[in-house]
């Protein structure tokens, strides 16, 4: 390039402001050369969405759908308040929300959408998706080593924490914590707070709280779409049996087969609906992989 061309501006594609190769991000067109500045970047782009993966068109498509997105904020968030203490348990109140450090992530009961807010942000931002959208979530993060301060261990992608994980990553030791939520949204595909590091103990224990319960019921939420997702152990054995007995009468006596087929295909619905929420953390690990991929088409 040499030191001409190091210095050498350009103009963001919308501003046309002046960019220098530390002001600005370069698009992925091969053709030419389009650029934007880190102003536009920060103030109209999403900060969730993925700028290396991103041509002129998308950007002006990702625009197009942040104007959606500001109209949607504006009917159903722009006269957010918080409930009073008689309008905490009423089902009058429109809204659910859950406070993640400087983030809040607020619901729409209604309308189904929800609204990711940040309380002190240096540009004016939100990010809107709907509930039909949503596929998944996880917490992550970095911890003080117990046996050696000096090092950082890693939590890797976790869509439980119980008692023996808090043992192993205690709220002291705590470095960074992430709330990782995955979505069809076309833009906020993977979208990753970080939700706690740098406050005190209690905080931080309280942000992690608030974390995984916010994970829990959008992993319920996605598995709800399944009708038997209520099914428990009992119900599934009980199908199951209901279901050989049925085989084994309809194999000797001839008897039942026109019944059989409905009562297999219950049995194996219960039973794939009953591991699906047993295997949450293989889906969460899929859809790290396929937005992976994603960077590479």
């Amino acid at each position: 390039m040499g030191i001409f061309g190091f210095l050498k501006k350009d103009e963001c594609f919308l501003c046309s402001a002046e960019v220098g190769p530390l002001s600005r991000a370069r698009l992925k067109d091969k053709n030419e050369k389009i650029y934007i500045c880190n102003k536009c970047r920060n103030s109209k782009l999403s900060p969730y969405a993925d700028l290396v993966e991103m041509s002129k068109a998308d950007v002006d498509s990702h625009l197009l759908q942040r104007q959606k997105d500001a109209e949607i904020y504006d009917e159903f968030f722009a006269d957010f308040n918080y409930p009073k203490l008689n309008e905490v348990l009423s089902a009058d109140y429109p809204w659910g929300y859950s406070e993640l450090g400087k983030y809040e992530l607020r619901y729409h009961k209604a309308s189904g959408n929800y609204c990711i807010w940040e309380k002190h942000p240096k540009y004016e931002s939100f990010d809107v998706f709907h509930e039909d959208e949503l596929q998944g979530a996880c917490i992550h993060g970095e911890y003080t080593d117990l046996k050696d301060e000096n090092r950082t261990k890693n939590l890797p992608d976790r869509t439980v924490f119980n008692i023996s994980d808090l043992k192993e990553y205690p709220d002291e030791n705590m470095k960074k914590l992430y709330l990782t939520i995955f979505t069809s949204h076309p833009y906020l595909y993977e979208i990753e707070l970080p939700v706690a590091g740098n406050e005190d103990t209690r905080k931080k224990e309280k942000i992690r709280e608030n974390a995984i319960g916010t994970m829990k019921n959008i992993n319920e939420s996605v598995e709800m779409q399944n009708e038997d997702y209520g099914v428990k152990k009992k119900e599934v054995r009980s199908s199951v049996r209901d279901a050989s007995t049925s085989a084994t009468k309809a194999l000797f006596t001839g008897k039942g087969i026109e019944e059989l087929g409905g009562k297999l295909e219950s049995a194996f619905s219960k039973v794939d609906a009953y591991s699906a929420r047993g295997q949450r953390d293989e889906r969460i690990a899929g859809l790290r992989e396929r937005n992976k991929l994603r960077k590479f088409d």
